[in-house]
């Protein structure tokens, strides 16, 4: 008898861009219909306390990727791959964040209602609305520690950790329309789109699995992530809300990345350099 071998983790998410793409389509469609949205985002905006005005200030900094990559630079250091595959998603999702918005050039929640009834930063930013790249980045992030750590084809602790990533993906979208900056559909039309850069970078990562295998590439990425930190450190200078902690937060993170690689090295080099013989039999 013939018996298929069960699905792994790289063919459990082969169905997964169909899903995706039916999200972006809903999401494109309510668009294109004009559907009105207004009363929806004003409910969940009134939700939004001023006082948990900088927890959400702080939660969607998380949607930014050079904050996202600087939090998480130490995982190069145990798992290279999910830093290494959430940069290869970087194009894929650049050119479809860039590419709908400059195409729709959507207004945002602070171009067309009267900011007495909005909460958050509203009217700090104007235009090109759809999709939410902070979402798109945020739903990318959750894809890949998907692929990464495959949790529903593990232990329950995999299985927990991708709820958890998942919902911290969720209230990184949901800061959106806190914040006051983007309507109920950007967020899913940035969920899906994140979706698929995720799932592109795990297909790139996937053809080229030396990559994470290489000290090079690890060394080299971990020097750009630092150098990226002394941006971060610069913005959290120049903020002067609770924000500022996830800034300062992420641009300590890439130099505990090169503290961690240093030990390594050099714990790897003393062991070439003394190696253990065998032990004498007693």
């Amino acid at each position: 008898m013939n018996l298929k071998p069960r699905p792994g983790p790289a063919n459990h998410w082969q169905s997964w861009p169909w899903l995706a793409l039916g999200g972006f389509a809903c999401a494109l469609t309510w668009h294109g219909l004009g559907i009105p949205q207004q009363d929806l985002f004003l409910f969940l905006n009134s939700l939004a306390n001023q006082s948990y005005a900088a927890f959400w200030g702080g939660v969607t900094l998380l949607g930014d990727t050079v904050v996202l990559l600087c939090l998480i630079a130490p995982t190069l250091r145990f798992k290279p791959n999910l830093v290494m595959t959430l940069m290869a998603a970087i194009p894929a999702g650049s050119i479809m964040s860039v590419g709908f918005k400059s195409a729709l050039a959507a207004p945002r929640p602070g171009d067309v209602l009267d900011p007495a009834l909005v909460q958050g930063i509203f009217g700090a930013l104007s235009g090109n609305s759809f999709p939410s790249g902070h979402t798109l980045t945020a739903f990318c992030a959750v894809c890949v520690s998907w692929i990464v750590m495959g949790p529903f084809d593990r232990s329950l602790q995999a299985r927990l950790l991708g709820v958890l990533v998942f919902v911290l993906g969720s209230i990184v979208a949901l800061s959106r329309v806190m914040l006051g900056v983007h309507w109920p559909i950007d967020l899913i039309a940035g969920a899906s789109l994140g979706w698929l850069a995720g799932l592109s970078g795990g297909w790139l990562m996937s053809s080229r699995p030396d990559w994470a295998h290489s000290r090079r590439l690890i060394w080299g990425l971990s020097a750009l992530l630092a150098l990226l930190s002394l941006h971060l450190a610069y913005r959290a200078f120049l903020t002067d809300d609770g924000s500022a902690v996830v800034l300062w937060l992420a641009s300590l993170m890439p130099w505990v990345n090169l503290a961690l690689q240093r030990r390594a090295h050099l714990s790897a080099k003393s062991n070439d350099t003394h190696p253990q013989g065998p032990r004498p039999s007693t």
